[in-house]
C-alpha cells in the first residue's frame, strides 16, 4: 500500500453496508453482507478521479485487515477482491474455502441497494 494511503481511516458505514475510504474528498467503497460467521464482499467501486492511484488495492487491504481484526471469515464475491487475493496470497487466511463458499451463493447474500453480487466497477489497483 502506498504510504500516503496508510494513515487514512477505513470507515464501516454499516447503514449502507459499505466499507469506505475517502481520499482527496472522494470516496471509494466495498459493499458487503454481514453474517455472524463471515463477511461477503460484493462490489468495489473507486471514483474515476482516484483510479490508477492504488486506492482500490489500499481499500481492499484495509477491509481484509478489518475482517481479520474482527476474527471473521471472508467470502469474496467481488471480482476485484478475488483478483487482489490472487496477487496477494498472504491474505488467504480469512477466506472461506471454495466448498464452503458455495453454501453462500450470491442468492443467499442479497447485496444492498439492489446491486448485483459479483458486479464490480473498475477499481484501480
Amino acid at each position: 500500500m502506498k504510504p500516503e494511503l496508510q494513515g487514512l481511516p477505513l470507515i464501516d458505514n454499516s447503514g449502507s453496508h459499505r466499507f469506505e475510504l475517502t481520499v482527496n474528498h472522494a470516496t471509494a467503497f466495498v459493499e458487503y453482507g454481514d453474517r455472524p460467521e463471515a463477511i461477503a464482499l460484493f462490489h468495489t467501486e473507486v471514483p474515476p478521479q482516484l483510479e490508477g492511484q492504488g486506492v482500490g488495492s489500499a481499500l481492499v487491504e484495509k477491509v481484509l485487515a478489518e475482517v481479520e481484526r474482527r476474527q471473521r471469515q471472508l467470502i469474496p464475491l467481488c471480482p476485484f477482491v478475488t483478483s487482489y487475493l490472487k496477487r496477494h496470497p498472504e491474505w488467504q487466511r480469512p477466506v472461506i474455502s471454495a466448498g464452503s463458499s458455495q453454501r453462500h451463493s450470491s442468492n443467499s447474500w442479497p447485496p444492498p441497494n439492489g446491486a448485483k453480487a459479483g458486479k464490480s466497477q473498475r477499481a484501480a489497483a
